[in-house]
């Protein structure tokens, strides 16, 4: 008999059953008898009606090595109510019941910064966006998220900044705006020319466009953190090309997160050093990019998830060409694959250590560079 409880959100075994096939994805929090936590995503593209539930997670527990070592399993449906009505969730210590904290009498991981602000105002459409021009719930949407990347902020970096004041993880502004910005990214000598032989190896003879592509990467700029007496975030809202209205928000998301990043390590360093060099660039944008991963793993809903899987694969693709945001795939590379290996046991696999060490280094450029290429 099994020496573990199992909890499921919702309640119900048939509804959780119906839920969890929408969404093929739920949230796992294995706890264990000394009050530890692990988190995972259960990945149920297989499970069917017919499914034998409980068996399935009973299955699951066994094949682990640490299964006598576990108290609980609570399980809960990823992406459930997104649509309608975005529900903030939180990680250990802080159980979400109908929206509503209910703290628990361990001590809070980042006391400073405990819960949700969901009254912030400091997300808002710039004075030239009209109402037809603004998307429908969007700010709202962020502006009940924006704690949620706030705490996990906290979370993750309060060890180290355990006496820093409560101002060092506040709100700054965020303005969304409908520009978009295009930035142009030189490919580095070995890469454009493993691309160049790619394409001849395709279509034989190469274009002008093909050379075009192959040596010169344009992207669009989603977002930018201005630093300043009075730092500022912008979200360029029209700039996110997604499936459904679900998906678009995640991005959004996940960039207002990638930006945040770069805010925290501004605060942190940015005020001791001059210009960024090239292998600063490389450091900040692999920090900014890898924390927005981890945070919308960390939201576990299927959408976020969906985002983050997107990243880790753009990371892969142009790693080796020079450009600053793919250096992230070194927080991963040496990790078993595929994504979900790679990313959902990211408690398991260090990756939040990794990433603090390598912030941590940011205040000595050289440093923090080899600290990460060296990982």
């Amino acid at each position: 008999m099994a020496d573990y409880v199992i909890t499921l959100h919702p309640g119900d075994e048939d509804e959780f059953v119906e839920e969890l096939l929408k969404t093929k994805r739920a949230k796992r929090v294995l706890i264990y008898k000394d009050g530890s936590e692990k988190t995972n995503i259960w990945k149920a593209d297989k499970f069917n009606r017919t499914s034998p539930l409980i068996n399935n997670i009973h299955s699951y527990i066994y094949h682990r090595k640490d299964t006598d070592q576990i108290a609980k399993v609570d399980i809960t449906i990823c992406g459930a109510g997104v649509a309608s009505k975005p529900k903030i969730t939180s990680k250990p210590k802080v159980t979400v019941i109908d929206d509503e904290c209910e703290k628990s009498e361990a001590e809070p991981i980042c006391p400073p910064i405990q819960g949700y602000d969901r009254d912030v105002s400091f997300v808002y459409y710039a004075e030239n966006v009209s109402d037809e021009e603004k998307v429908p719930g969007l700010c709202s949407y962020l502006r009940e998220l924006y704690g949620r990347i706030k705490q996990f902020a906290g979370r993750i970096l309060y060890k180290e900044f355990r006496y820093c004041s409560e101002e060092f993880f506040k709100y700054i502004p965020v303005i969304l705006k409908k520009e978009c910005p295009v930035q142009t990214h030189k490919n580095n000598y070995e890469f454009a020319t493993k691309k160049i032989n790619e394409i001849t190896k395709e279509k034989g003879a190469i274009s002008v466009d093909d050379l075009k592509n192959a040596l010169y990467y344009k992207q669009r700029i989603a977002g930018m953190f201005f630093a300043g007496k009075e730092p500022h975030i912008e979200i360029y809202f029209n700039q996110f090309e997604s499936s459904c209205y679900d998906e678009y928000l995640a991005c959004v998301l996940n960039t207002l997160a990638h930006e945040y990043a770069h805010y925290l390590e501004f605060e942190y360093c940015g005020r001791k050093r001059g210009k960024k060099s090239n292998k600063g660039s490389c450091v900040s944008e692999a920090i900014a990019d890898f924390f927005s991963v981890l945070f919308s793993v960390d939201k576990g809903d299927m959408f976020d998830l969906n985002v983050a899987e997107g990243r880790y694969y753009w990371w892969r693709e142009m790693f080796g060409s020079g450009l600053s945001y793919s250096y992230a795939f070194y927080f991963v590379k040496n990790m078993p694959r595929p994504f979900h290996n790679v990313i959902q046991d990211y408690y398991d696999n260090d990756n939040i250590s990794n990433l603090v060490n390598v912030f941590m280094q940011t205040p000595k450029t050289d440093i923090a560079y080899s600290t990460l290429v060296n990982l």
